[in-house]
């Protein structure tokens, strides 16, 4: 028997052939719960056995279940196979990243990159001196490729107003998180 939920009533005589066809056919006594379907259910041969008068409650319960296990089976089915293209896209962009000349970069390139980020630190610092607005515990920290991880301007209060506010606005416009008076 083929399915994917077998069920019978008590007592219910399951089989092709019937049990006296069988005992004359192999010449002996057969018991007597042969082929009944609490027999089978022991055999693992059907599901459940339920009763005429429980059957629709059973089976809805069932249908229930078995639309819920197809969903998620679809569901899993679709998460996979997502999964499989992002991991295909990815080998495909880190492949090209390197078979391109952008993975490359020479110890040279790179001390070159980061000089020149200090300069431009050292040229903002000394801007900053000449308008007299920067006192001396300013700081900037650098990442490790030569990028600001942070900017700490520490700004004299003895300056107009309207400077001071001019300054914060190009500040903001040019890469500042935030700025506090």
């Amino acid at each position: 028997m083929l399915g994917d939920l077998i069920i019978s009533e008590p007592k219910a005589r399951i089989g092709f052939a019937g049990k006296r066809v069988i005992q004359d056919t192999v010449k002996e006594e057969l018991p007597a719960d042969f082929q009944t379907s609490e027999k089978l259910l022991e055999a693992g041969f059907i599901d459940k056995i339920v009763n005429r008068k429980d059957l629709r409650d059973f089976i809805e319960k069932n249908v229930d279940y078995f639309v819920v296990k197809i969903f998620v089976k679809n569901f899993l089915g679709v998460l996979i196979l997502l999964t499989i293209i992002y991991i295909v896209f990815l080998g495909f962009n880190i492949f090209k990243f390197l078979n391109s000349s952008d993975d490359l970069i020479s110890v040279k390139d790179y001390k070159n990159t980061i000089d020149e980020y200090k300069d431009n630190v050292n040229d903002i610092y000394s801007e900053l001196e000449d308008i007299k607005i920067v006192s001396e515990n300013s700081s900037i920290r650098l990442n490790f490729d030569g990028t600001p991880v942070s900017w700490v301007l520490i700004l004299k209060q003895d300056k107009d107003a309207k400077e001071l506010e001019a300054i914060r606005e190009e500040l903001l416009q040019n890469g500042f998180n935030s700025f506090i008076f």
